[in-house]
C-alpha cells in the first residue's frame, strides 16, 4: 500500500486533485446508498409476498 502511495506522489506525471478525491467519495456514498434501498425495497416485497400468501392460505 505504501508503494502504490510512494509511486503516485513522486513519479510527478500524475496528480489528484481534491476534486477527484469528492466526487469518488460521493459516487462510492451514492453506492452504498443505491445497495441499501435496493435491499430494503427487495425485503420490503418478500414481506408483501409472504403476508399475501398466508392471507390466501
Amino acid at each position: 500500500m505504501l508503494t502504490i502511495i510512494k509511486s503516485i506522489f513522486i513519479s510527478g506525471g500524475r496528480s489528484t486533485d481534491i476534486d477527484d478525491v469528492l466526487l469518488n467519495t460521493l459516487g462510492g456514498l451514492l453506492g452504498i446508498a443505491a445497495y441499501f434501498i435496493t435491499q430494503k425495497i427487495s425485503s420490503f416485497k418478500k414481506e408483501k409476498q409472504q403476508s399475501v400468501q398466508t392471507r390466501g392460505s
